[in-house]
């Protein structure tokens, strides 16, 4: 790489650090799900929404602040993970193995949830807006400004001791 590409290549990793930030919660017991390392050529559109989109205007978007009211409830932080692992495999019965769960608990969390959203989350097309949703709000808190603190995150730690450390 020339010196000159270095501002775009540093512009770049921390735009793609932003989509790979951690949760705060802890994964599912047992879980080899860890940390994922995202390259920003992966990114597509969704490169454009972290430059473009700002904090105040993620703030301002209704199925982010729903997604908030559920993570504030009691169990919050399990159902947001239930829903990100729904949004990501698009079938209750593979979040419920990815998440070490009976299929009947994903279910009822699935629609707890719904009633919140207001829209049903199995359909095609509002799984996408689910999945926009949790990656504006996963966006707003891994924004510089929002950021959570390196050292409440499990994933981080458990990152720090691997191979990719280095590289970091």
């Amino acid at each position: 790489m020339d010196v000159a590409e270095l501002p775009t290549a540093w512009q770049r990793a921390k735009t793609a650090l932003r989509f790979t930030h951690p949760n705060t919660h802890p994964p599912p017991p047992d879980s080899k799900q860890g940390p994922i390392l995202v390259a920003y050529e992966q990114l597509g559109g969704f490169a454009a929404v972290a430059h473009h989109v700002p904090v105040e205007a993620i703030n301002q978007i209704e199925d982010v602040r729903v997604l908030d009211q559920l993570a504030a409830e009691p169990g919050g932080d399990d159902m947001i993970r239930t829903l990100e692992s729904v949004a990501a495999t698009e079938s209750l019965r593979s979040a419920a193995k990815i998440l070490h769960l009976h299929y009947n608990s994903v279910a009822h969390r699935v629609a707890k949830a719904e009633q919140v959203v207001g829209f049903v989350i199995a359909e095609s097309y509002l799984l996408s807006r689910l999945m926009l949703a949790l990656v504006l709000q996963r966006l707003r808190d891994s924004h510089p400004v929002t950021m959570v603190p390196v050292q409440r995150c499990a994933s981080v730690s458990r990152l720090a001791n691997t191979k990719y450390s280095k590289a970091l």
